[in-house]
């Protein structure tokens, strides 16, 4: 922290970025999947 302010580099944005869409990509749909089969059952 700089003056008492957050700095964030380009390098984080892009890992928080990729790693948001990979999470929603991967693990929200296998638990939707998860979800569709209890309520199937």
């Amino acid at each position: 922290m700089l003056s008492g302010k957050a700095t964030v580099t380009m390098r984080l944005m892009i890992f928080l970025k990729d790693w948001l869409s990979r999470h929603i990509l991967e693990t929200d749909r296998r638990f939707g999947e998860y979800m569709a089969k209890k309520q199937a059952a």
